[in-house]
């Protein structure tokens, strides 16, 4: 019954009709939410700062790449036909590792020659279900997700994986026993990798013995279900004080480096990821379904 039910509010999501959020966050919130003064999109995900004034985002279902001033509001479209681009992340030469979902591919997008590349395509032969999302290290590596959502259309894989890519330019399979595998989030300090399952609600994190390499997964955290059914989480972000952000069906919750709940921001609308946009980490983007919203400390 879980299963299913997730399934359909995550069918919602991705048919841009979320379910809204019931109003009253629980804990203390710290954040003022406001809704960007921006059209409509689709499906916006993958929020990712450059470190300046730019941030990048994905509309999934038009296949667009987004390019968003945050100092003078202007929206431009960075590139056309992402192929159902997902989740993405910067490397510290400023290029986009994103998560092809169309393709079944990581690619690599270069904002200063707009050119966009494979950089891996297939575990044993077959190409990834749907990469979802990404997590990058300092030793040049990725963490990804590659959940299966219709088991028809996007079913390349046997399972649906965790996998990391190095050096060697080739998958290793982390995991293949998750449901729905969502967001992943790699630690800032490297020593821990964390995934939600949108399918099972589960919120995990792995102990990283060296680059590319885990040991089993331990339970993080048990998600907020407070006004909803599932918490269906998705994307993941982390403060300088290790505590951990997801992007859930009742908003955006914050748990302790613990594991221990401390808070819920409400929002109008469902979250699909979210990044923090200062290096004081006071403000943050959010993305859902249609909207983008700037999340500011008060």
């Amino acid at each position: 019954m879980l299963r299913s039910v997730s399934l359909l509010l995550l069918t919602s999501l991705l048919l841009g009709c979320a379910p809204a959020i019931r109003k009253g966050p629980s804990g203390t919130n710290p954040f003022h939410v406001e809704q960007l003064d921006l059209p409509a999109f689709e499906l916006a995900e993958g929020p990712t700062w450059d470190g300046g004034e730019l941030l990048f985002f994905t509309d999934i279902f038009a296949s667009k790449l987004y390019k968003y001033n945050l100092r003078t509001g202007e929206l431009a479209t960075e590139h056309d036909e992402t192929h159902a681009a997902n989740g993405m992340a910067m490397d510290d030469k400023g290029k986009l590792w994103i998560c092809t979902q169309g393709l079944g591919r990581i690619s690599l997008y270069d904002p200063i020659t707009a050119t966009l590349r494979p950089i891996l395509s297939s575990y044993q032969g077959k190409r990834f279900n749907h990469p979802n999302d990404i997590t990058l290290d300092d030793h040049g590596g990725a963490y990804f997700t590659d959940p299966a959502w219709d088991p028809v259309k996007h079913r390349h894989q046997p399972i649906n994986g965790i996998y990391y890519v190095g050096h060697d330019g080739d998958a290793h399979l982390l995991d293949a026993n998750l449901d729905k595998p969502n967001g992943i989030l790699l630690s800032k300090d490297g020593k821990f990798l964390y995934v939600v399952d949108m399918g099972t609600n589960a919120f995990l994190r792995y102990p990283v013995v060296q680059p590319g390499v885990v040991t089993r997964p331990e339970v993080f955290a048990t998600l907020n279900t407070e006004g909803v059914r599932v918490a269906a989480p998705d994307g993941l972000e982390e403060d300088a004080e290790g505590n951990i952000y997801v992007a859930t069906e009742n908003g955006i919750q914050v748990f302790t480096p613990t594991g221990q709940f401390l808070y819920r921001v409400a929002l109008p609308q469902r979250p699909t990821n979210l990044e923090f946009i200062d290096r004081k980490e006071k403000e943050m983007i959010v993305t859902s379904a249609n909207y983008l919203f700037r999340l500011r400390r008060e």
